[in-house]
């Protein structure tokens, strides 16, 4: 990413939070400290001035936030600009998603995917926070991130059976998880999935094994539409077989 692209990717994130985000502990680092630029007139505004009058900001609630991050970070080397903002944009996003705002976190990859339309990875955070709302939508845009080769497949699939179940196809959602199955060869570690309720609603959750995950929800699938075979070869699957 261009320093100019990254600069567009903090200023569009700025105006997200800004206008959708309360909190400023849930802002990212980057707008807090484009906001307090913009509050001593050294930053220009990311939209007409007219439009940023219409939300209040408290000027010390900022500057204690500021002061908070600074005092309590670890300080020293490590990741250049572009990691942090993309560590803290994935971060802020499951903030959003678990707070059922999924429009919202879209919204931080949908800039970044537009930007950057080869970005596999902005792809599939795109598709996963649509998931729930756009199922459709989201499918368009994890197909694609697997065409880019997005490299944690496991996890790419795992979303696609997700949008399956949410248009309603669970043989469509078996056939996305038995395809990946044949195939499978990467080895993600710990991942952001969303759970499948009984109700067809969703939350998300923290898995350790995102193959045991994918296991689990087929075999569900599977229980849930009455097919045996394929849930005791899914259920089979998730206690001998979940990895590749």
């Amino acid at each position: 990413m261009t320093s100019a692209e990254l600069g567009l990717c903090e200023q569009y994130a700025w105006l997200v939070d800004r206008f959708s985000t309360t909190s400023f502990r849930d802002w990212l680092a980057s707008s807090l400290h484009a906001e307090f630029r913009w509050s001593v007139e050294q930053e220009p505004p990311p939209c007409p001035v007219e439009l940023m009058a219409e939300r209040d900001i408290d000027a010390a609630e900022l500057a204690r936030e500021i002061a908070r991050r600074t005092v309590f970070s670890t300080g020293g080397g490590g990741p250049n600009q572009e990691t942090i903002l993309a560590a803290e944009m994935i971060g802020h996003a499951s903030a959003l998603c678990r707070q059922e705002r999924c429009r919202e976190a879209a919204a931080l990859f949908e800039f970044a995917a537009r930007r950057r339309p080869g970005d596999a990875e902005a792809r599939n955070n795109l598709g996963f926070c649509l998931i729930p709302e756009n199922p459709a939508a989201a499918l368009a845009h994890l197909e694609a991130a697997e065409q880019m080769g997005y490299c944690h497949g496991v996890v790419n699939a795992y979303n696609r059976v997700c949008c399956q179940l949410g248009l309603k196809r669970p043989r469509a959602a078996l056939a996305a998880a038995d395809a990946y199955w044949k195939t499978r060869d990467d080895r993600p570690g710990r991942a952001l999935l969303w759970a499948w309720d009984g109700d067809r609603s969703w939350h998300i959750t923290d898995v350790a094994d995102p193959y045991l995950a994918l296991a689990k929800l087929a075999a569900e699938i599977a229980s849930t539409e009455g097919w045996l075979e394929a849930e005791q070869r899914w259920v089979s699957r998730s206690e001998t077989d979940n990895h590749p």
